[in-house]
């Protein structure tokens, strides 16, 4: 009497697990693809906000009566800074307007800086 031996895999077995790591791994390219491109969004993104810290720290580094609205261009960045008197202080109002990955992003931040002589 023959005794069959079922130690291995057939052929279907393997070709169902190579099937299923194949699909695994093409979601992991995938993942990695999105994952790049989000992290270079982020980065320009924090760049802008460190652009706009500058800006609005010198800014506030002024006599009240002097701060005035502007513009200016950084590497690729745009920024708009808007100077507003309000009652005993002044608004800076600053976007930052970016190169995304498919199109113009902006980014605006508002602080306000104390000026007594401010009516």
């Amino acid at each position: 009497m023959r005794v069959r031996s079922d130690a291995g895999f057939t052929l279907v077995e393997a070709m169902v697990a190579m099937v299923v790591m194949a699909v695994g791994v093409l979601g992991l390219a995938g993942t990695a693809a999105v994952m790049t491109r989000q992290m270079g969004s982020g980065n320009r993104m924090a760049r802008g906000a460190v652009l706009a810290r500058s800006r609005i720290e010198k800014l506030g580094a002024q006599n009240c009566a002097a701060l005035q609205s502007g513009s200016g261009s950084v590497a690729g960045f745009t920024e708009l800074w808007t100077v507003t008197a309000v009652s005993r202080a002044v608004r800076v109002t600053e976007t930052v307007t970016f190169r995304g990955e498919r199109q113009q992003r902006a980014q605006t931040y508002t602080t306000m800086f104390p000026c007594p002589a401010n009516p």
